[in-house]
């Protein structure tokens, strides 16, 4: 059924999802706020309140605002629809992976919408295990290929493609930030190695054992640092096949 609200948005409600039907004066304000609730109630998956791809904010007609968990693989291939898929390389490889592993996170009716081109459709490049680690081997040759990427399709998302977990999205412009900094660090002369330390004095230790000095003082190790766009650049899976070229 239909459900209307004051602001003149509308909703599209089914025993399984809430989609947009009109976004009123609000920009869908009292849609969304009613789809939250839905949500809420039915214990379903508020795609307002998640980051998961490829559902933004602020939803167009259309879109669903909520549904169900068995709903959204459908409701991520619907709005998939709507992009326009870009690939580092044209190797049949590259592309036959991409592919691949979109199907296996969101179902084999994904590969539907990775042939349609709809005009004026937002762009997403999508990055495979082997195109990320063409990225980090080679960061100075790549990021002249990313920024000639921004300037011809302005600020695409990147999907960044695993094959242990989830699509990652990240916009274009944050991943050439991270690989600069690749860049820059790389670019740092090494220090020059310090000279041979003396012999280490020992010291009993509460075995009665010899340890050195140092192994005593060492610090224990700190917890790791949170998770950051380097992290993208980092697959650990081999792949001799990383050929981007056009």
């Amino acid at each position: 059924m239909t459900v209307r609200f004051t602001d003149d948005s509308s909703v599209r409600l089914t025993e399984t999802a809430v989609s947009l039907e009109g976004l009123g004066c609000e920009k869908g304000a009292l849609a969304r706020r009613f789809a939250s609730a839905c949500a809420r109630l039915a214990r379903w998956i508020d795609l307002g309140a998640v980051t998961s791809w490829p559902f933004s904010r602020l939803p167009e007609v259309g879109e669903p605002l909520a549904c169900d968990p068995e709903t959204l693989p459908a409701a991520i291939v619907g709005r998939m629809k709507a992009f326009r898929f870009l690939t580092l390389g044209s190797l049949p490889a590259i592309q036959a992976k991409a592919e691949s592993l979109l199907a296996n996170a969101y179902g084999p009716e994904v590969r539907e919408a990775l042939t349609l081109e709809p005009k004026g459709g937002e762009r997403v490049l999508l990055l495979t295990p082997e195109c990320v680690r063409a990225l980090s081997q080679r960061p100075l040759a790549a990021l002249g290929r990313l920024k000639v990427l921004v300037q011809d399709q302005g600020d695409p998302v990147a999907l960044v493609l695993k094959t242990d977990l989830a699509p990652q999205p990240v916009r274009l412009l944050h991943l050439i930030e991270a690989m600069e900094k690749k860049v820059a660090q790389e670019s740092v002369p090494k220090a020059p190695q310090a000279a041979p330390a003396p012999p280490m004095a020992q010291a009993p230790s509460w075995a009665g054992k010899n340890v050195a000095m140092d192994d005593l003082s060492r610090e224990l190790p700190g917890s790791l640092e949170e998770a950051s766009d380097e992290e993208l650049l980092d697959v650990p899976d081999r792949d001799d096949n990383d050929d981007m070229s056009p």
